[in-house]
């Protein structure tokens, strides 16, 4: 195979490997660059070939350079990073290869072993959607050792991870109410409004004309219902939207569910009022404000089963990522700095970080 953008075959053919582990277990392709199973002790390579050791493990310039470019290509339109980011994105890769390095040697003093069947199952499935691609179907017997270690190492990693959330137990009933009463805004009913809608529809891409006939239109609307016309009736005989069966009833509605023009309109209403015309993308529109419903809490026990979740989630989270952070603790790291870019210089604005107001000087 001919080598390109100065990579040689055989990091290419490690990049494409790479690329199809990722799209058979549908995992950022980042995290699959460690160089060595986890099993593998030091390598007694030229200290320049080495990029980092994470204890007595050493992980290749080769296999962080593959995942560097492999990752460009995945992540950036034509493999082209941004300009002014490539320093920290290599050093995004950099830190997601010492993690996945981390957690397999924890998974391996474990002794936890791949989930055999999950494994033959994925590689079963990438095989039969590849069976009618002539590169895989002529390096099949090539890249499938490769392929297969990876899968069964993110193997690893799901059972190691299964297994520290499982870990954390159910919260007890004291453990919830001190989490509802500490995030009151995670159980709180945004407030709400009921509103009704008179839409004359207009299509978007429609002459000036077609407006204005659409605006006057519903300015003789407007002055009926002023005058007490019924709301109800008027949206069943005129309204083009899909609520004038009901009168134009839209049911309750909550900040963000309609364009910012209608919502602004219906905030300086009172339960009755109507909306003068509103040009909308979809046409003239008047609106009613029905009800308001003000912000309320709900009370532990309509919502105890959701705090219950959302504290089991926070916590198996935080066990998670504490196990990283003891791994990154105790464990000897040495990364290669030099194979990084230097990192922009910070603007004159962070440099000059936040203004102190004792510092002003005195009028």
């Amino acid at each position: 195979m001919a080598s390109h953008s100065g990579i040689n075959d055989k990091e290419e053919m490690t990049m494409q490997t790479f690329a199809m582990i990722r799209h058979l277990v549908c995992i950022p392709l980042l995290l699959l660059a460690t160089g060595l199973s986890a099993a593998e002790p030091a390598m007694s390579a030229d200290e320049a070939s080495v990029f980092a050791r994470v204890g007595e493990q050493a992980i290749t310039l080769e296999a962080y350079q593959a995942a560097l470019q492999a990752g460009m290509r995945t992540r950036f339109y034509h493999g082209k990073v941004p300009e002014g980011t490539l320093a920290s994105y290599q050093r995004e890769i950099g830190e997601d290869i010492v993690r996945r390095t981390l957690l397999l040697q924890e998974a391996a003093r474990r002794k936890l072993e791949a989930d055999g069947a999950w494994v033959e199952e994925r590689l079963t499935a990438f095989d039969r959607r590849k069976a009618d691609n002539p590169d895989w179907v002529a390096r099949r017997e090539e890249l499938l050792p490769e392929l297969r270690l990876e899968v069964e190492k993110q193997s690893q990693l799901q059972i190691l991870e299964q297994q520290v959330r499982d870990s954390v137990p159910e919260p007890n009933r004291q453990q919830t109410q001190d989490y509802y009463r500490a995030h009151p805004d995670l159980f709180t009913e945004p407030e709400q409004y009921r509103a009704s809608i008179l839409l004359l529809k207009v299509d978007p891409s429609s002459p000036t004309q077609v407006w204005d006939l659409a605006q006057g239109e519903a300015e003789n609307l407007f002055g009926q219902l002023r005058e007490g016309a019924d709301f109800v009736e008027l949206a069943r005989r005129h309204s083009g939207d899909r609520t004038a069966e009901q009168g134009g009833d839209m049911g309750y509605l909550h900040q963000g569910m309609l364009a910012s023009v209608a919502e602004e309109a219906l905030a300086a209403l009172q339960p009755g009022e109507i909306t003068p015309p509103l040009r909308l993308l979809e046409g003239i529109a008047i609106f009613r404000l029905e009800e308001r419903r003000q912000a309320r809490l709900n009370t532990f026990d309509e919502v105890q089963e959701r705090v219950g979740q959302l504290w089991l989630r926070e916590q198996r989270d935080q066990a998670w990522q504490n196990l990283y952070e003891q791994l990154r603790a105790t464990t000897p790291i040495e990364v290669r700095e030099d194979h990084y870019l230097p990192l922009p210089a910070p603007s004159r604005d962070q440099q000059s970080g936040p203004i102190d107001s004792d510092s002003s000087p005195a009028n």
